[in-house]
């Protein structure tokens, strides 16, 4: 197992990768007009960026996973912080390639399986925020799922919903070993090319770390994305992903669409019911 912790706020990958890409030559953020006045309003607030980027042992954990709006950032930093995201990206291309390079030295690449994925994404400017939060955007939950090895083919890509959970179920498949049955749905004949889909939704959940608020479900089809907040019935979110699909305009509010979210949240009701939660339980404070 290897982890690196790029890409990453702060943004600040050593040299030559923060040299790579000119901020002026970056894709810019993609915001639609007023569409965070459509969202939760948690999402109006962000974090503050004048607090300390660290917390010390024994204080209250920051709630937003670092949020913040971009809007009083300036574009020139903006694009700093996207030119050296995609130095990170590179960088990390280049560690996976050494070791690569380290197991074809050693003989054994070719009976190897490589597993590249990542715990999360990052905003990027789009929607008019940085870094990551409670709010369940597609720039933060969709990451990569790289896998090569022994009877994989070499550039196939797959367009299917998958999820974390679904890892232990194929790792254990593609090694021939025995697996308890989890949520997790083996990959392995997604891979093969067997079949072309292996589920019809994925659910997703956030537990807050100090407001009770926030705490979110969600449920994604190819189509849809539904979002509830237990404790705050008032806020919700939906997005139809077919015509939207990087998620810049919440429909939740509009009656011609209730009928679609109310057979979301019964998805909802049946596989993810609401948690009790646990107030300040956390796993880290940053």
């Amino acid at each position: 197992f290897v982890s690196f912790p790029d890409p990453h706020h702060p943004f600040a990958p050593p040299k030559p990768y923060c040299d790579l890409f000119r901020p002026d030559q970056m894709p810019k953020p993609t915001i639609r007009a007023g569409e965070l006045a459509r969202m939760p309003g948690y999402l109006g607030e962000g974090d503050d960026p004048m607090k300390d980027p660290y917390i010390a042992m024994g204080e209250q954990p920051r709630e937003q996973g670092f949020l913040l709006r971009t809007d009083d950032i300036s574009a020139e930093t903006l694009a700093t912080a996207i030119a050296h995201t995609h130095g990170m990206v590179q960088m990390i291309d280049d560690a996976v390639g050494r070791l690569l390079e380290a197991l074809a030295g050693a003989g054994v690449l070719d009976d190897t399986y490589v597993l590249f994925t990542a715990d999360h994404g990052e905003l990027l400017g789009d929607h008019g925020l940085l870094r990551k939060g409670p709010p369940p955007y597609r720039q933060l939950l969709q990451v990569p799922l790289v896998l090569c090895g022994p009877g994989i083919r070499a550039g196939t890509r797959i367009d299917a919903l998958t999820s974390h959970m679904d890892l232990f179920a194929t790792i254990a498949s593609l090694l021939g070993l025995p697996a308890p049955a989890t949520d997790g749905i083996d990959l392995k004949p997604l891979v093969d090319g067997q079949v072309t889909a292996v589920r019809d939704f994925l659910f997703a959940e956030y537990h807050p770390r100090r407001d009770a608020c926030l705490y979110n479900q969600s449920v994604i089809t190819k189509d849809w994305r539904f979002t509830r907040y237990p404790n705050e019935p008032a806020w919700g979110e939906l997005f139809d992903l077919s015509r939207d699909p990087w998620e810049h305009w919440n429909l939740f509010f509009e009656s011609e669409f209730s009928s679609q979210a109310h057979r979301l949240n019964s998805i909802l009701d049946q596989g993810l019911p609401p948690q009790p939660l646990i107030p300040n339980e956390v796993l880290g404070a940053y």
